[in-house]
């Protein structure tokens, strides 16, 4: 059902969640196999660029999560996977998508030794309506990235 665009579209739709969408989004990125990072990396490349102006709450959020996604392309993915990482990161600083101290942090993840990691251990309230709203966004993640690499 739909599209990568209609997978971010879904994603800024709920973007009052976008703290718990982004714990998600780095939990699927980092237990995903090296090969299939990268198509993480481009969803949430589609949907922050679509967010800018809806949701800009998300490029506030996301780049903790960005930064900790990087680290881990650059420790667990090849050479092919990192450059395509950090062109991404060179399209968000053409783009000026996040502020240049931001960027700069990109680069750095992508070029040396990983930054220790960030707790990105989410805050569950154990109630069903948002046990069922994790799964959904997990399934949603996984179906986007798998369009991607399509």
């Amino acid at each position: 059902p739909g599209g990568h665009p209609a997978k971010s579209m879904w994603v800024i739709h709920h973007r009052d969640r976008a703290e718990e969408l982004k714990t998600i989004w780095l939990r699927e990125l980092l237990s995903e196999e090296p090969q299939k990072k990268l198509k993480y990396i481009y969803l949430a490349n589609d949907f922050l660029l679509q967010s800018r102006k809806k949701a800009p709450a998300f490029l506030e959020i996301f780049p903790p999560a960005l930064l900790r996604a990087l680290e881990d392309v650059q420790d667990n993915c090849d050479e092919d996977t990192r450059n395509q990482a950090r062109r991404m990161v060179g399209i968000w600083g053409t783009r000026q998508a996040f502020p240049a101290d931001t960027i700069a942090q990109f680069r750095a993840a992508l070029a040396s030794a990983p930054i220790p990691e960030l707790d990105v251990e989410p805050e569950i309230v154990d109630t069903p309506t948002m046990l069922a709203s994790c799964k959904l966004a997990e399934l949603v993640f996984k179906e986007a990235a798998d369009m991607v690499a399509d």
